[in-house]
């Protein structure tokens, strides 16, 4: 049940993404900020429904976020820098 648990996470994370390069806001920022913040509730949901069928730690919520937002930003850095090394390249 965890790991479909997190299966389920990172699903919710691959969907943010294609949030990010399906849609673009006038400002640059809100294409980050708007599904992060879509995603994050969605994860906490996933959590708060889990708290029904099995018990949580007294950190759950935390560490969820803490997780989360760290792979999110890891993988923002990434997709960015990539994204700025190929538009150099081109030039």
């Amino acid at each position: 049940f965890h790991i479909l648990l997190r299966g389920l996470i990172a699903l919710v994370g691959v969907a943010a993404w294609q949030f990010i390069l399906n849609f673009h806001f006038k400002f640059r920022a809100l294409n980050i900020v708007i599904p992060y913040g879509i995603s994050l509730v969605l994860v906490f949901g996933i959590v708060f429904v889990t708290g029904f069928f099995e018990e949580l730690h007294k950190d759950a919520y935390r560490d969820v976020f803490l997780n989360y937002t760290i792979v999110f930003a890891i993988v923002t850095a990434l997709v960015h820098t990539i994204a700025f090394v190929r538009s150099k390249k081109q030039r």
